[in-house]
């Protein structure tokens, strides 16, 4: 298009230079013929042939009287000024939409490189965003602070809603995996002591520990999307084993012996018995804090300090033909404490089904104390004892199921096992050869505790 200084100019160059009744039925000026036959001259424009049009597309040229057409012109685009400013465009918060400043924070940590999602505050997104969340948005339905995505959150069914972009989502596991800055796990022991057997009478001796209840406590928080802070106490209910036998005619006696001096009439009380009583007491108890680390949505691992209370007793006693009573009895106390590492590995088996297996070790210092006393018709023949401080090993296995039971809770069901070598028991500290010179050795055994556990998750 011509701008109006421009026409004025063409108008002097052409002669009258002025529009005949105004423009054209299509709002082109119509000119009259010029006094010379010369070329318009247009100011704006390089050129005298070819009319240079400012801006973008293409008009229908101007019309002269006489029926005479000019060239369609070419548009030619003129670049901005080098001070020019080009406006970026923004975009306003939307209402109800708020950065989540726990972005990350699932059960299992995001990627350290994937970006913030938004989450939903309320139900302010409506059921197109959100969909089948009981009129409680993503938020609700989803995880506590956890970023739940909005653009991504699924219909999970009684499940509510969960975030695809995990990886959870990838394996069609909706919902299995909870996120919190909180959490507590709580789980009821069923264990025992493996091989825990000990024979000191010629009518048999003690059998196996039956499983016994215990329980274990988590306590978890979570600084950031990818660490954290655990303490945990484990511990047993007393493992128990006793046997009683009796015999009028006296024929029950212990398999020890005595040597170096020491005679069938320092232990008569245990010859010729018509009562023997044997009895047998484990207590285990486990407290540990450790930093966490979460990687990749399927690794945990796990840094700190443990300590282990491990106590073990024996005791014997016995009446012979002649009323003569005697006890023989073994006390082991364990005092383990040291640095452990571990860690966890988790895989998403189905919908709400995931498995996990972790492993701990640890090189602990035991402080031990094992005192041992015989008894003989009331006299104190034997009283001897072992106190030191060794390193001990420990190593802690499981393996567990969880299944969702709602956006905060899940059930859980795994086996344990817990080895240690280096600690003083009274299985294997018993000596069975009994003399003034009888030496005590203890921490040098080994103790091995397994069982099931069944408990509950809870995040927040």
């Amino acid at each position: 298009s011509l701008e109006d200084e421009s026409s004025v100019e063409q108008a002097a160059q052409w002669g009258t230079g002025v529009p005949v009744n105004g423009v054209s039925s299509s709002g082109v000026p119509i000119y009259s013929q010029p006094s010379a036959a010369l070329p318009p001259i247009i100011k704006a424009g390089s050129s005298t042939t070819v009319p240079i049009v400012q801006g973008s597309g293409t008009r229908t040229p101007p019309i002269v009287s006489g029926g005479q057409s000019l060239a369609p012109p070419t548009p030619i685009y003129s670049a901005p000024p080098a001070n020019s400013i080009v406006p970026q465009p923004t975009f306003a918060q939307p209402q109800g939409i708020t950065i989540d400043p726990s972005y990350g924070q699932t059960y299992f940590a995001n990627p350290p490189v994937e970006a913030p999602v938004i989450s939903s505050s309320g139900n302010a997104l409506g059921a197109s965003s959100c969909t089948n969340c009981d009129g409680g948005g993503c938020n609700d339905c989803g995880i506590a602070n956890s970023g739940l995505s909005v653009s991504n959150c699924q219909n999970c069914g009684d499940n509510g809603c969960c975030n695809q972009e995990t990886l959870t989502s990838r394996f069609n596991s909706c919902g299995s995996i909870s996120g919190a800055r909180r959490y507590l796990i709580a789980d009821a022991l069923y264990f025992t002591l493996d091989d825990s057997s000990l024979i000191n009478s010629n009518f048999g001796g003690l059998g196996d520990y039956d499983f016994e209840a215990g329980w274990r406590f988590t306590l978890g928080g979570r600084s950031d999307s990818t660490q954290g802070r655990e303490i945990t106490y484990m511990g047993l209910d007393t493992l128990e084993e006793s046997a009683t036998r009796t015999d009028p005619l006296g024929r029950i006696s212990a398999l020890f012996t005595g040597a170096n001096g020491f005679t069938d009439s320092e232990t008569s009380a245990f010859q010729n018995a018509v009562q023997q009583t044997e009895s047998r007491e484990t207590d285990f108890h486990s407290i540990e804090y450790n930093r966490v680390r979460w990687g990749w949505d399927v690794v945990k691992v796990i840094f700190g300090a443990r300590y282990i209370l491990l106590e073990d007793e024996y005791l014997s006693t016995t009446q012979n033909l002649v009323g003569q009573t005697g006890s023989f009895e073994l006390d082991a106390t364990n005092h383990l404490i040291g640095p452990q590492i571990g860690g966890e590995l988790f895989y998403d088996v189905g919908y709400r089904w995931s498995l996990s297996g972790f492993g701990k070790i640890a090189y602990m210092l035991n402080a031990f104390d094992t005192d041992f006393q015989v008894n003989n018709d009331g006299f104190g023949v034997i009283s001897e004892g072992d106190s030191d401080a060794t390193g001990a090993f420990l190593l802690d296995l499981g393996i567990t199921g969880h299944y969702q039971l709602s956006t905060r809770s899940r059930f859980r069901l795994g086996y344990n096992l817990i080895y240690f070598d280096g600690v003083s028991t009274s299985e294997e500290t018993a000596p069975l050869t009994l003399s003034p010179l009888v030496d005590i050795d203890g921490g040098d055994d080994d103790a091995f505790f397994h069982g099931l556990s069944i408990g509950l998750e809870f995040y927040r």
